[in-house]
């Protein structure tokens, strides 16, 4: 039988990887070629830009561009960061005070599946085809779990509640062992296999919803309890028992219910009362030497319909300062910040003011802690607008993926016609509602907010994905090890942000929990729905990559972790405290370490090594 050589099956069987082994000029007509480099690309094809556009023919002037993309990478961090934190976080607490929440639910649920849906979308693109999921869901939830968790205890020591956080890290526990399970006995994955690891997060979820329910009705059993005994001859035992049970009825409802507080406490407060602490603490070094100290920044439950018509008057015109509230909206530098700020922290704002505009324009905000909700007449009118307008280009450009040269062409040919829908739309909210006082309806613009907040997300998570793959491959790392320790540290940056953002605010028990059920959704459906979908991943042999080299690395790290948390919080008897967070801290520089020593060959990694059986 005679076997015709073709290289189109050759520049489809070649990894992108090989590019770096050619000389700088064949690199472009490579780039253009490999099937595989079409797969490391979003909305820019960096290969093609690097090497035919820009012309890169020498290491030097290629290590120019590298920094330029890590530049372009922390950007992208930047932007994540403060969509999570300025409108994401703000939309989760009102969605979880409309829903009844308590801070556990809406962290396990809402604010966990904020953080984790970017990764979800990632794994869904043609860059994690054939990418070790297992080492990067893994390596995602431990640096999330280290970094992120001790952020939160470093920042705000809290008291945990036991019951709920033993659940979480035994459900991590459970979904490792079932995702190891699943990735190691076969030679590849099936979709009964992935449809089993979705299960496993709904199973998680109705526990998380049965718990609350039998918490509520737990409260309302004890109410009535208390007030059969109230009517009882009063006795030392009928007292007591009354004590008894109001104090576990302040614990329950302490934990029942989520309230919006009335102010942001800023960081810089905190460590100012934490030093005042230190000072009246030297006062009783006695009482207080041993022990953490528990100063926290006041805060108080929020009147949402005093910050509604803080600005109201009922005499005022209906657009009173219309201009000159938009034009205040538009600065994208906040001024009391300037005026307050040192030199680095005025640098770091002139530095973001392009970001911030840009989400100032597109993206409506509502926010219950601010003035009017975070309402302004003229910006919302014109939002109503053009918002739809760039999530309709968006979305038609991640679907489409039509390159031009190097870039994805964005077209708004079709996203112009919802302007005949929102054009009178907004023309009616214009002469309806006026400028000192949000409208009913203002709640409606919360659905928009979340949208594009979670589409820009979206869409800076997968550049930033495909980013860590082109540096990564440019510096000759491994993808297991980019995989482990680049893209893990990545991802986990903006969980931390949104996460220390919602502690410092006085939410702690709700980042906390968003710290431990993330990192499941992320092994559990961030992986079981791209294993369905995803037909590389059903072929045979497909397990070795999805495991991939360091997989076994970021299998014992992670066990240790959730042992070690285990154990250091029965040690505080659930109080999360600054020591724990250090902890933390020191346990992923020794993971990442670990990596670096094992992917520069100083130390063996702690799989095993591959045995090929002859044929």
């Amino acid at each position: 039988m005679n076997n015709t050589f073709s290289l189109d099956r050759v520049y489809g069987e070649m990894s992108c990887y090989s590019l770096m082994q050619v000389d700088f000029k064949q690199r472009c007509r490579l780039s253009k070629k490999i099937i595989n480099c079409k797969h490391i690309t979003h909305f820019f094809d960096y290969f093609r830009l690097m090497y035919c556009n820009m012309n890169v023919q020498t290491k030097t002037k290629e290590i120019g561009i590298v920094c330029i993309f890590i530049m372009i990478a922390i950007v992208l961090m930047l932007t994540l960061v403060h969509i999570l934190s300025k409108y994401f976080g703000a939309v989760l607490k009102i969605m979880s005070v409309k829903l009844h929440m308590n801070e556990y639910v809406a962290g396990a649920t809402l604010l966990s599946f904020g953080n984790a849906i970017p990764d979800l979308a990632v794994n869904l693109m043609p860059v994690r085809e054939e990418a070790p999921l297992f080492t990067i869901s893994i390596s995602n939830a431990l640096a999330v779990i280290l970094l992120s968790g001790g952020m939160v205890c470093f920042l705000r020591p809290f008291k945990i509640n036991g019951h709920f956080a033993m659940r979480d890290l035994l459900f991590l526990m459970l979904a490792c062992e079932v995702l190891t399970y699943i990735v190691i006995t076969g030679k590849r994955t099936t979709q009964i296999e992935a449809i089993v690891l979705i299960l496993l997060y709904i199973f998680y979820f109705v526990v998380i919803i049965v718990d609350l329910k039998l918490t509520r009705l737990t409260i309302k059993s004890l109410k009535k309890q208390i007030n059969e005994l109230q009517k009882n001859t009063s006795t030392p035992y009928r007292t007591r028992l009354i004590h008894e049970k109001q104090l576990q009825l302040l614990k329950l409802e302490k934990d029942n219910i989520l309230l919006i507080h009335s102010q942001t406490v800023t960081a810089e407060l905190y460590n100012m009362q934490r030093r005042a602490a230190s000072n009246f603490k030297m006062k009783d070094q006695s009482k207080e030497m041993y022990s953490t100290s528990r100063i926290k920044p006041s805060t108080h439950v929020l009147n949402i319909e005093e910050t509604r018509n803080i600005l109201h008057n009922p005499s005022n015109p209906r657009n009173l300062f219309l201009c000159t509230e938009f034009w205040e909206t538009l600065v994208p530098i906040d001024l009391q910040d300037w005026k307050i700020a040192g030199w680095c922290k005025r640098l770091y704002l002139i530095l973001t003011s392009p970001i911030v505009l840009f989400c100032t324009i597109f993206i409506p905000i509502i926010d219950y802690q601010q003035p009017k909700h975070g309402w302004s007449k003229l910006l919302n009118c014109i939002q109503i607008i053009i918002t739809p307008i760039l999530l309709i280009t968006l979305t038609e450009a991640l679907f489409t993926m039509n390159m031009r040269d190097w870039h994805v062409t964005l077209c708004i040919k079709n996203a112009s016609w919802s302007m005949f829908l929102t054009v009178p739309v907004a023309i009616i909210m214009l002469f309806q509602t006026r400028t000192d006082q949000p409208p009913r309806y203002h709640l409606l613009f919360l659905t928009l907010t979340a949208v594009t907040s979670l589409l820009i997300v979206t869409t800076c998570a997968i550049e930033l994905e495909v980013l860590c793959c082109i540096i990564g491959l440019v510096l000759n790392l491994t993808e297991n090890f980019v995989a482990s320790s680049v893209r893990s540290s990545a991802a986990a940056i903006a969980d931390l942000i949104m996460n220390a953002e919602v502690a410092i605010q006085g939410y702690e028990r709700m980042a906390f929990a968003a710290v431990l059920a993330g990192p499941l959704f992320s092994i559990t459906v961030c992986i079981g729905i791209p294993c369905y979908f995803n037909k590389f991943a059903q072929l045979k042999g497909s397990s070795y990559w999805i495991y991939g080299r360091h997989g076994t690395n970021s299998y014992i790290f992670f066990m240790l972790m959730i042992f070690t948390t285990m154990l250091w919080t029965l040690t505080f008897n659930f109080s999360a405290r600054r020591s724990a967070g250090i902890f933390s801290f020191i346990m992923f520089i020794l993971f990442i370490l670990y990596a670096a020593l094992a992917e520069w060959d100083f130390v063996h990694d702690l799989s095993y090594d591959r045995i090929f059986e002859p044929q």
